[in-house]
């Protein structure tokens, strides 16, 4: 299996919308496309922090990550992850693991990792995607990317 490291820019904005495409090793010409077998997504929160970090991983640029849902096209893992401004109430939540059984195949020519910061500040977010490269048919591919 290999992995792809991504990592977004710095959030610094109280509310701000990042979405950032990293090319991934599919192709075209050879029919080559990712079965993605997992995602490990990681948005660490200060445990001071205040405010709500949200991470999404899709096919296509997204404009905001907390009001999406896993059924929407092009989603395929999110995460929310919490911190409020009391001790007794602190609930951060720093990395979520999703594993796909079967593998999810994808052959677009960019993945997308979008972090919506909202009353926290200085944040970013990564993930590990795990995969493997299959040569398919031109059909299979070619329904990979109308999905």
């Amino acid at each position: 299996m290999e992995f792809m490291r991504i990592e977004t820019a710095r959030a610094d904005g109280p509310s701000e919308v990042l979405s950032e495409g990293f090319d991934t090793p599919t192709s075209k010409t050879e029919k080559m496309a990712m079965l993605i077998h997992q995602i490990h997504l990681f948005c660490p929160i200060a445990k001071t922090a205040d405010g709500e970090v949200k991470v999404a991983i899709s096919d296509r640029e997204l404009e905001v990550s907390g009001d999406v849902d896993l059924g929407e096209p092009g989603v395929i893992t999110k995460m929310e992850c919490f911190a409020l401004t009391t001790p007794a109430e602190i609930h951060p939540v720093e990395h979520q693991i999703t594993y796909y059984n079967p593998p999810i195949l994808y052959s677009k020519r960019k993945i997308w990792l979008t972090v919506n910061v909202e009353g926290a500040t200085n944040k970013r977010a990564s993930a590990t995607v795990g995969y493997t490269l299959d040569k398919v048919s031109q059909e299979d591919f070619i329904s990979a990317l109308t999905e």
